[in-house]
């Protein structure tokens, strides 16, 4: 047959002018931003921009360093457990993942000029904070009887001719006989599903590892205790790696000649970036905080590596002839490889507002909320030989303005502390364009022991979403999502030393 000679051509052509995999997704994914921090912060909802005194301040809001008397060194290790449920064609599936990580860690110097009004100090400090954990596993399966991978293998080959077929989508069902030419059309660039029913067993598997971290480089100032200044630069790294295996099967041998088939995909990316932030924080009496802040976009420049695979299992044997010994190959079961995508990007995040407003009462009591302005419309996607413009015109019109609310209280009772916290980050979908709900909800709680030199604090944040997932594309063909529910625990412990 031919298409082993078709397959070699079409390896050449893609292992030279590599396929970008970037789109609307990835843009979403690391635009977004759950900032971990301190165990108090985490505890209190992160509804920190108009408190300060925190390390997790650096993050949010600059000026809070201004507010810190003595100099302090703090860090929060964190177990995290991901659980995730799919309702798929009425089935449902269930699996987690488990995380051992930092959440954060700082140290901040004060600087004091020895005036007692004007200008009282000058402060640094140096932090790190979880921006994103993508730790996550998903299980989803379930009987379609309506339509097959191999339907969307076809309508993305239809109108192409088999050697310049994507080699890591469809050019697979192509090498592994799950899509052939229509034999009606003498043009070649028609196909057909090799499925001549339908009513496969459909499941995938979706691992994902990794995380968002940024480093805070700040500088804060006093200035009559009255109102503090602010500003970081914050230096950003990603690692994302998802390997995702779908396959479909045929249980009660309804389909003739086909067993099952498996198609493996790999991503892995890594980057860096930058961003600045810019922060105020005004005490016009003691018991009223106001904050506001700027966060710049963050400017990533980004690398993947992407790959996938093919293996198709048939009840009959196929064969071959070998180009170069002239032999003929038989077998009953193909596996097909890519080669290696690489590909070189940058990414351009949204910019956030940021209004807070916290009420201490009589020193006992703490309530504090934040207010985020962001625009996901405004992620784009950059590189010098790609404008990205169908992948910027889909950001543009899949996604808008989400608002997301913080909010926490704190009690004191002597040197104990005890606080809980809300946070609702809103929906980054355009519903009008995507039938998607990505709101996220957080509840948490926790306590604190604090003296003069050291404190503990504890903390657990326990987090809701639901969104739906598609297969593959319903664009290219008609499918029911499924519906993942997915909740995350955590439980942070912070040491903090003041010196």
């Amino acid at each position: 047959m031919m298409k082993k000679i078709l397959s070699f051509t079409a390896l050449i052509v893609l292992t030279i002018t590599v396929l970008t995999a970037q789109n609307e997704v990835d843009a979403l994914r690391y635009s977004q931003s759950f900032h971990g921090g301190s165990a108090r912060f985490m505890s209190m909802g992160g509804a920190f921009g108009a408190l300060g005194a925190d390390p997790s301040t650096l993050a949010i809001n600059p000026a809070g360093i201004g507010v810190y008397r003595k100099s302090e060194f703090t860090f929060t290790p964190t177990f995290y457990l991901g659980e995730t449920s799919s309702n798929f064609m009425d089935n449902i599936s269930v699996d987690h993942k488990y995380n051992f990580n930092f959440n954060n860690m700082a140290i901040v110097g004060v600087s004091n000029t020895g005036n007692k009004d004007g200008w009282i100090s000058v402060n640094f400090g140096f932090g790190y904070n979880k921006v994103n954990n993508f730790n996550n596993r998903v299980v989803i399966e379930g009987q379609n009887n309506d339509n097959s991978i191999t339907d969307y293998f076809v309508e993305l080959a239809n109108g192409n001719t088999s050697d310049n077929l994507n080699f890591f989508n469809e050019g697979l069902g192509w090498d592994a006989y799950l899509i052939d030419h229509d034999i009606n059309d003498t043009t070649n660039t028609t196909y057909q599903s090799a499925l001549l029913t339908r009513g496969v067993l459909q499941s995938k598997s979706i691992t994902s590892k990794g995380s968002i971290g940024e480093y805070d480089f700040s500088i804060g100032a006093n200035y009559d205790n009255t109102l503090y200044f602010g500003a970081t630069v914050g230096i950003v790294g990603i690692r994302y790696k998802e390997d995702s295996e779908f396959s479909e099967e045929d249980p009660d041998t309804m389909i003739y000649d086909f067993k099952s088939l498996t198609y493996r995909q790999h991503l892995l990316t890594r980057g860096t970036g930058f961003n600045f932030k810019f922060g105020l924080l005004y005490r016009p009496v003691d018991w009223i905080r106001i904050g506001g802040a700027i966060h710049t976009p963050t400017f990533f420049t980004l690398t993947d590596k992407y790959s996938s695979e093919m293996l198709s299992d048939f009840e009959s044997t196929k064969w071959y002839v070998d180009s170069y010994s002239g032999d003929t190959v038989i077998y009953d079961e193909q596996l097909i490889e890519s080669p290696e995508g690489i590909s070189n990007y940058q990414l351009t995040t949204p910019f956030k507002a940021i209004g807070s407003l916290a009420l201490v009462i009589k020193k006992t009591a703490i309530i504090s909320i934040d207010y985020e302005f962001i625009d996901y419309s405004l992620a784009r996607l950059r590189d010098d030989k790609d404008p990205f413009i169908t992948e910027n015109n889909s950001i543009q019109n899949h996604y808008t303005i989400a608002n997301n609310i913080r909010a926490g209280i704190e009690y004191r009772y002597g040197p104990f502390s005890f606080r809980g916290g809300y946070a609702l980050y809103g929906n980054p979908y355009n519903t009008a364009e995507v039938d998607n709900d990505g709101t996220i909800t957080a509840y948490s709680g926790g306590f604190g022991i604090r003296d003069k030199e050291f404190y503990f604090d504890i903390a657990y944040v326990y987090t809701t979403k639901s969104e739906k997932y598609y297969m593959y594309s319903p664009d290219v063909v008609s499918i029911d999502a499924a519906t993942l529910n997915a909740t995350t625990s955590r439980i942070m412990a912070t040491f903090g030393f003041r010196f």
